[in-house]
Formats: structure tokens, C-alpha cells, sequence
């Protein structure tokens, strides 16, 4: 690229066309009579005066900082007016390489934007301008969809089996359900029947309609105590878990199994004893747990089990309902249960006990792997023995 090069010196003209030796020109900020500083080198470093006095010829050498605007008055030697009008430096040039751009920054002064990268795209940010990539994808399976304001955004391929679900307002990979192992049981397809035993319509209906039933519905179990868990209690602070060592399944529900109406339900029975006298019985405190958060508090209060030193047996549910998922989803959970005497007698004023927080909301983490769990403590002295542990996914 070539350009005209332009004159080593300016020349200034009287109306009649000849030089205007003896004259002068004055710089200053446009509409004032403020002085403003030119020079006689590219480096600006040889100041002007101002105004400036031309020669016998009507010249001049003046410089000043580029993309710059000034008010120039030029007067003839008697100091008449010849011009008085606005005028301004040429832009400076930025530019590098080929295919950079010059935009405007701050106070409009010229800068260099490098040419993006190839299918890029130059978008505005409301304060500058920058190339952008239409395509953020990376990997096979990638998916397009809108991030923040609507901007591009990538997400990555989810693992084998997922599905594609909203979560908390926004696009998600969630895991298969499968992660849990269940274990089921089938009903008998065909009744045993007998030789000599009769069967009457009624009874026959209700067997089928029983099996039927069966057949239908069955919760799925994910978890079973294939052990004992025996506790000693001493005091209401210390916690230990229900939960025997041996077992069948898994107690940790993985990221984002909890989705918006499973329900899980924990059942525990067992039996409890104190020493002989006790009277009332233990206070037992019970808090079930999803991760590290605890979801209800419920204590068994005056049960009065220290009566016999002999084993009193008791039973324990509790369901947990999600509400929502997400980061900061939240379930619901009920705790409730009971304690009874030998022979299946009840045990003092108060055998049974409720979740405190019944009703109440818990904001839980589901897209994170979050164990099942209920522990227990005992304000005086006692063992407890978990005989049977189950967990159930109800819906």
C-alpha cells in the first residue's frame, strides 16, 4: 500500500492567493481561546510558540498529537482575520498485521483489535467489541444450548445411560436410576393347589385379587441389614448409627437420584434394655441423616423400659420425600415408632415418639451423592439391638 506523501511544511495563503509571509497562526481548544501546544518535530519534543509566527514564504512546520481536534486562526501580518475554523490531526494507526481492526477506546482513541481466529465472529459487550466462537462444542456428543443471558454455552456428553433432564432452570445429564441395585420379589405365578382341598368362589376371588394386587405393586429395596447392630448408650450427645457393619445393597443414593415425589422409606426394629429400677426409661434420641444433613429429631420420652432389665421391643419408619432437585433442592421427611413390652404389651405413659420437625422442608444437595442414615443417643444407660434393617424406594 502506498500514500502521497504529504508537504514537509504548511503553507498559508492570503485571499489574494499569495503567501502569507509575516503572518500567523494560532492554536487553540476548540471554541475557547485556551492555548494549545504543537511543535516543530514528529517527537513532539520542540515546542511552537503560539502563535506562530510564518516566514517570508507563509510557512510553517507544525505537529501535534494525532486524532486530535483544534481551533486554528490564521491573521495576515496586520493581524487580520484570514480563517477561523475548526480542524484536527489524522488518526494514528494501530494496526500489525493483516486483517486487524481499529476501534474506538476510551475517549475515542484509536486501538487495534487483532483478527480473530477462523469462524469467528465479532460481537459487542455493550463497551468494546472481541471475537467471539460460534461453535463452543469441543467433543463428539457435545450438545449447544444457552448459557448465561443467553450466551453459547457447551455441555458435555453425559455418562452411558443418562438421561437429559431440567434441574433447578437448567439442562442436565442425570444418571440412570439403575445405579441402585433393587431387589424385588415375584409373586407365585399359579397358587399350589392340593388334591382334596376345595376351593370355594369367594375365597378363590380374594386369592386373586390378593396376588393381582401383589403383582401391581411392589416397593423396591435397596438395602437390607444382613447383621446385628448392638449399641451402647450412656449419654445424649454421643450418636452411633442404627445400621449393622453387614448388609445387602447400598445406603448411599447417588447424584441426582433424588428427583421431585421419590420417596424412601427406612425401617428398623429391635430391642432395648436398661438396668432393673430405671424409672422412667432412657430418653432416646433419634436423627436421621441424608449426607451430612440431619432431617429430623425425635425422643422417646418416659418410656419406662427399665422396669424388667429384660430386652423391650421397638420399631422405627422413617420416609423421605423429595420436593426438589438441584444444588438447593429440598426434601420433606416423618419419623415415627414405638416401644413396647413383653408379649407385645405397651410400655408406660408415652411408648410412642414423632419427628419434631414433621411438616417442615430441608434444603438438600441432590446432585451429589448423599448417604442414608439414622443415629441414635440415650441420655442414661442402656443397649440397643438393630435385629432387622430394610431400606425401601416407595414411588
Amino acid at each position: 500500500m502506498s500514500q502521497l506523501l504529504q508537504n514537509g511544511k504548511q503553507t498559508f495563503w492570503d485571499a489574494n492567493g499569495n503567501p502569507l509571509a509575516g503572518g500567523s497562526v494560532g492554536i487553540y481548544q476548540p471554541g475557547t481561546l485556551t492555548p494549545v501546544n504543537t511543535y516543530e518535530d514528529q517527537g513532539l519534543t520542540i515546542l511552537n510558540a503560539n502563535p506562530i509566527t510564518l516566514d517570508a514564504s507563509g510557512r510553517a512546520i507544525i505537529w501535534g498529537p494525532s486524532n486530535t481536534s483544534y481551533r486554528q486562526i490564521v491573521q495576515d501580518s496586520l493581524g487580520n482575520t484570514i480563517w477561523d475554523q475548526v480542524t484536527s490531526t489524522e488518526l494514528s494507526n494501530p494496526m500489525t498485521t493483516p486483517g486487524d481492526l481499529i476501534v474506538g477506546a476510551s475517549a475515542g482513541t484509536p486501538a487495534r483489535v487483532a483478527l480473530g481466529a477462523s469462524g469467528y465472529y465479532l460481537q459487542s459487550s455493550g463497551g468494546t467489541v472481541t471475537w467471539s466462537n460460534p461453535n463452543p462444542l469441543t467433543s463428539p456428543g457435545d450438545i449447544y444450548i444457552g448459557g448465561t443471558a443467553g450466551a453459547p454455552s457447551r455441555l458435555a456428553i453425559g455418562a452411558s445411560g443418562s438421561s437429559l433432564q431440567v434441574v433447578s432452570g437448567a439442562l442436565a445429564w442425570v444418571p440412570a436410576t439403575a445405579a441402585v441395585t433393587y431387589y424385588t420379589f415375584t409373586p407365585q405365578a399359579t397358587p399350589l393347589l392340593v388334591d382334596g382341598i376345595v376351593w370355594t368362589d369367594s375365597t378363590q376371588q380374594q386369592l386373586e385379587g390378593y396376588e393381582n394386587g401383589l403383582s401391581g405393586w411392589y416397593p423396591q429395596i435397596i438395602y437390607v441389614g444382613t447383621g446385628t447392630q448392638t449399641l451402647s448408650l450412656s449419654n445424649s450427645t454421643t450418636f452411633s448409627s442404627f445400621f449393622p457393619a453387614t448388609n445387602i445393597g447400598t445406603r448411599t443414593l447417588p447424584a441426582n437420584y433424588l428427583l421431585p415425589g421419590k420417596t424412601i422409606k427406612i425401617t428398623l426394629v429391635g430391642y432395648v434394655s436398661a438396668a432393673p429400677g430405671l424409672y422412667p426409661g432412657p430418653a432416646l434420641y433419634i436423627v436421621p441423616y441424608l449426607g451430612t444433613v440431619k432431617l429430623a429429631n425425635s425422643t422417646i420420652s418416659k418410656a419406662n423400659i427399665g422396669i424388667v432389665h429384660t430386652g423391650f421391643s421397638w420399631k422405627l419408619e422413617t420416609t423421605i420425600t423429595c420436593l426438589t432437585g438441584g444444588a438447593t433442592g429440598s426434601v420433606i421427611s416423618s419419623t415415627y415408632g414405638g416401644v413396647v413390652g413383653p408379649y407385645g404389651t405397651s410400655v408406660g405413659s408415652t411408648v410412642g415418639w414423632s419427628d419434631s420437625n414433621n411438616g417442615t422442608a430441608t434444603t438438600i444437595n441432590t446432585t451429589i451423592a448423599n448417604a442414608l442414615d439414622v443415629q441414635i443417643a440415650s441420655a442414661q444407660t442402656c443397649t440397643l439391638v438393630t435385629t432387622s434393617s430394610l431400606i425401601e424406594v416407595l414411588a
